[in-house]
């Protein structure tokens, strides 16, 4: 064993700084399972209470209820839904690291995309939506999560929409190198990627806020226009990392989005 005691220090030093790290890590897992809890407890209880018993006064005709109360009460109805959506993703952002720990699975992605495109049948339907799916792979994966991801890119395709045109959506795949990746940030530990695009020809959004998309309460257009938490994109890309994948965008206001979801071969 080297004796010198510069190289002692050194490594001793490097152990303090490693136990550091694992303190930190310890009271920032206890500071989100204690969030989690609040979140999940405390705070989701009394606005289900508030929202139900509100809703009782609205629907009870013997209030006779009516100009602008009827609009305030409207009004705590939405924002107590707004409140309980958001909740809820955030919930689904912080346990995203450790929901389905064992529940990687060779999966067919086609299945997992038309149950997400099942869900939006309605909307589908009355928008006259035209949606392409041309043949997916089977991919190694967590099928719950990535029917979320699935799920919210179809969901904001549809939002999203030209209201003045009939809204088109592609969903295709082909194979990607560790070229091709090399400009995302991350770790390129894979030779090769499953590429599933998700495109659309909704209003878009300008390309350098293609990064920003992803982080938590980024929104780019305005709530009262379209309803949202803005923690859904950013649930994309977290599990896509659980994943050791990556996911991009690419768009132009006017022109469409097109969203790249990559996943190890």
């Amino acid at each position: 064993m080297d004796k010198n005691p510069i190289a002692l220090a050194k490594i001793m030093a490097e152990n303090e700084a490693l136990l550091q790290s694992n303190r930190e890590l310890k009271a920032h897992n206890k500071e989100l399972s204690l969030f989690n809890y609040v979140a999940s407890h405390d705070l989701q209880e009394p606005l289900r209470k508030m929202h139900t018993f509100v809703k009782m006064i609205a629907d009870d005709k013997d209030n006779h209820i009516s100009g602008d109360s009827a609009i305030y009460i409207e009004r705590i109805l939405v924002s107590a839904s707004r409140m309980q959506r958001l909740i809820e993703d955030l919930l689904h952002y912080s346990h995203v690291d450790t929901l389905h720990e064992n529940g990687y699975e060779l999966s067919d992605i086609n299945i997992i995309v038309q149950d997400a495109l099942t869900d939006f049948n309605e909307t589908i339907k009355n928008t006259r939506a035209k949606v392409t799916v041309t043949t997916l792979p089977n991919i190694k994966l967590i099928p719950p999560l990535v029917y979320q991801v699935i799920h919210n890119l179809i969901g904001n395709a549809l939002k999203y929409r030209n209201k003045d045109e009939q809204p088109i959506l592609r969903i295709s795949y082909e194979l990607a190198n560790r070229e091709e990746i090399a400009p995302i940030e991350g770790k390129h530990e894979h030779a090769d990627y499953y590429k599933i695009i998700i495109a659309d020809n909704g209003i878009g959004f300008l390309q350098e806020q293609s990064e920003l998309i992803f982080e938590p309460f980024q929104r780019l257009h305005s709530k009262d226009k379209y309803e949202g938490t803005g923690i859904g994109l950013a649930i994309c890309k977290k599990i896509m990392t659980r994943h050791k994948g990556y996911i991009t965008a690419q768009s132009n206001p006017g022109r469409g989005t097109k969203f790249n979801l990559y996943f190890p071969v």
